[in-house]
């Protein structure tokens, strides 16, 4: 279309809770810029957290290198750190996509009241939206409003698919067992309570 894509991960902590939303955010960042390598497309990605500057140049840096389009990576062009204040950045944000008239929103990592502000900007201008976080209370905006989204847990899934990363992936795998032996332990308590069998409450007990 001629037009830039627009890549954000919100707040994009590393060293908090919500950290594993950014390295999420970060993972479909690199199958992003390959595509935009791939197609010559104007890659932004505006940036709230100092802390993943270093993380996103490498990042977008080693697809673009993966794509052997290494003479396209500028970085200064491309990352644009726009203030760590939350509201500055939104109007920061706000300003590149109405200026660059961006065809697609994409929007995935931990994100706060900046959240409906950035897709109504996006919407305003007809772009594209993709948007996934795991914060609850944000997700509802980006379900009504986006036109994809991924919801909560989808993200992790979603960065491990994408990258093929070993450690997501068995991270994914561990957390999906996890849940399989969690639903048998309620099956089987149910059954064996229904049954009579004190095995459950001696177990509780202990």
């Amino acid at each position: 279309m001629g037009r830039p894509v627009h890549f954000t991960t919100g707040m994009g902590f590393l060293v908090h809770a919500e950290g594993p939303q950014t390295v999420a955010g970060m993972a479909v960042l690199g199958h992003l810029a390959r595509l935009t390598a791939r197609m010559k497309a104007k890659l932004i990605i505006t940036i709230m957290n100092p802390e993943t500057i270093p993380m996103t140049e490498a990042v977008v840096e080693a697809a673009y290198k993966a794509e052997g389009k290494e003479e396209d990576y500028k970085p200064t062009e491309m990352i644009l750190f726009l203030s760590s204040s939350q509201q500055a950045y939104v109007s920061g944000a706000i300003g590149v996509m109405h200026r660059e008239k961006i065809a697609a929103n994409i929007m995935i990592g931990p994100f706060f009241a900046e959240t409906l502000q950035l897709i109504e900007a996006a919407a305003y201008i007809g772009a594209i939206q993709v948007g996934g976080t795991a914060r609850t209370m944000n997700l509802a905006f980006m379900a009504a409003a986006c036109d994809y989204t991924l919801l909560g847990e989808e993200i992790f899934a979603a960065g491990a698919y994408i990258s093929q990363d070993p450690v997501l992936l068995g991270s994914l795998v561990g957390q999906d067992l996890f849940k399989y032996l969690a639903v048998i332990l309620v099956v089987l308590g149910s059954i064996l309570v229904n049954l009579g069998s004190p095995i459950l409450r001696s177990l509780l007990r202990t």
